[in-house]
């Protein structure tokens, strides 16, 4: 099953989404005010990391956060468990499938 297609480019705000959302879906499901997870354009690692100590933190994606635009104070690895989905690079888009890291 394919994501609707706002979720083929990245953005760079809630609000761009909803915006790409309106305009290119027939669906006509309403989008909540705010994202279901934040969506900045800089990850500190603050709010990451369970303490000062830990090398290494495992974060759950949400299923349905839009891909957007961002940078990170921290190295991410990003594995996928089940299905398929696209990782966003400054100049590319790779489709990752299930074991893929």
């Amino acid at each position: 099953m394919q994501n609707p297609s706002p979720y083929n480019t990245p953005v760079s705000s809630w609000g761009d989404f909803v915006l790409s959302w309106q305009n290119s879906t027939s669906n006509k499901l309403t989008l909540p005010e705010l994202a279901p997870t934040p969506i900045e354009t800089f990850f500190p690692e603050e709010g990451w990391f369970p303490d000062d100590n830990a090398g290494v933190a495992i974060v759950k994606n949400s299923r349905y956060c839009p891909p957007f635009w961002h940078s990170l104070a921290f190295v991410k690895l990003v594995y996928i468990v089940q299905g398929c989905g696209l990782l966003f690079l400054t100049d590319r888009k790779i489709k990752l499938q299930q074991g893929d890291i």
